[in-house]
């Protein structure tokens, strides 16, 4: 018994359906790991997988099951697999709070994630005596509380008389205590769940809400323009979350240091589906040579001008290329200025950013709305960005600047 970890042995379990051992097993494991509440991870699908044909839905699910396995190595996940509509992910090293985190903030086609205790039905009573310890553990002496009951199967209870039962418990036992708790089923300090799928029950009550969308991969290639500016990087996450495989583009500058904190998630995010990034030197490639030919507000629109030119022949240098993505939106952009500037003809140009719904933004892509000001810079030679509803470069400026980005494109695919 010693030579295997727990996860090792519900894995063994859930695919034989066999639970007659996960009592005693539990029992040698917590030996070395009393402090555990929770023993699993449950991750609940994406709600577009849910709507896919059996077939499309069965390759998705082995796409982001791969996923997870890949992407959390450095966490040391012992299995995942894939049962009654759920993801479960067990770990003998880890907490299981800190993995369901980091798989709800890195991974899409995840609606959430949620620390759980697994339990093994055997009578009512022991998913009432587990329920209650479990309460118990987190309620202090005020604290108001509900419980809420899912079932798949055949059961003696019904999901409501189960949940009463439940609360009536955990009053008593608390009374006992001395403590003044109580059943509040609209806003309770703490609603516990109970996710019954026939022999088996999963206890919680935190959930942490995921990226959603598509399991990253499930599409084609698409080219991702990364300026030193948030809106490019949320764009690009957010075509990650239609299954797309980014290959992005970055252009640099010494302002990329003050993103480092989103340039860090972008690659965690993306992790997976790496297969190549190209770089360009912003500063060195371009601005140096410009910044002192033309205006303030010339070189922002020559730089545009620039990098979806690269952009362009980019995708004009492979077949599998389906697209290219970037962070423009309305907010600081007048309808004008693109017509002017429309470089790229008959290329699908996506721009998930466009109308600026901040709403709808997924929670853990918020945090990247704090740098996103609609005149921040994409680099330290302007203060902020200038546009304009006109096109002020010339013929010749922008002939030559073709020639740069050619010449960039041509060192970037040799």
């Amino acid at each position: 018994m010693t030579n295997y970890s727990y996860a090792d042995y519900i894995s063994f379990l859930l695919y034989q359906k066999k639970i007659y051992q996960l009592s005693h097993f539990r029992c040698v494991f917590m030996k070395k790991n009393q402090t555990n509440l929770y023993n699993m991870v449950l991750v609940r699908h994406g709600g577009e997988i849910g709507i896919k044909s059996r077939k499309t839905r069965s390759r998705m699910i082995k796409l982001l099951n791969d996923t997870i396995k890949y992407k959390t190595q450095h966490l040391n996940v012992e299995s995942v697999i894939h049962k009654y509509t759920r993801t479960l992910v067990t770990s003998s090293e880890f907490s299981p709070t800190k993995i369901a985190k980091y798989i709800a903030n890195h991974i899409c086609g995840v609606d959430s994630t949620s620390p759980v205790q697994f339990i093994e039905i055997k009578t009512l009573d022991t998913i009432l005596s587990s329920g209650v310890n479990y309460a118990l553990t987190f309620l202090e002496k005020d604290d108001s509380f509900g419980f809420k009951v899912r079932r798949t199967g055949n059961h003696s209870f019904s999901s409501m008389e189960l949940a009463s039962l439940l609360g009536s418990k955990v009053l008593k036992e608390s009374t006992i205590k001395g403590f003044n708790n109580n059943v509040n089923l609209t806003n309770p300090d703490y609603l516990f769940q109970l996710e019954i799928k026939y022999d088996y029950c999963f206890l919680f009550h935190n959930s942490f809400s995921g990226l959603n969308g598509l399991p990253q991969g499930s599409q084609g290639l698409i080219l991702a323009n990364i300026r030193s500016w948030t809106p490019d990087y949320l764009a690009a996450c957010m075509m990650l979350r239609r299954g797309a495989k980014i290959i992005p583009i970055f252009f640099s500058s010494n302002k990329q240091k003050k993103l480092r904190k989103i340039q860090t998630f972008f690659d965690e995010v993306r992790l997976g589906s790496k297969e190549r990034d190209f770089l360009v030197d912003l500063e060195k490639d371009f601005l140096k040579k410009w910044k002192e030919k033309i205006s303030q507000i010339e070189l922002c629109q020559a730089c545009h001008f620039f990098t979806e030119l690269v952009s362009k022949y980019l995708y004009e240098s492979e077949e599998d290329y389906l697209g290219i993505v970037n962070g423009t939106s309305l907010k600081d952009v007048s309808s004008n200025f693109l017509k002017k500037l429309d470089v790229l003809p008959n290329i699908p140009i996506h721009r998930p950013y466009l109308l600026n719904f901040d709403k709808n933004i997924p929670e853990p892509l918020k945090f990247m709305l704090e740098n996103s000001e609609n005149n921040i810079s994409c680099c330290e030679i302007q203060e902020k960005r200038f546009f304009s509803s006109e096109n002020n470069l010339s013929d010749d400026i922008l002939k030559e600047i073709d020639s740069d980005a050619k010449i960039i494109v041509e060192k970037l695919v040799s």
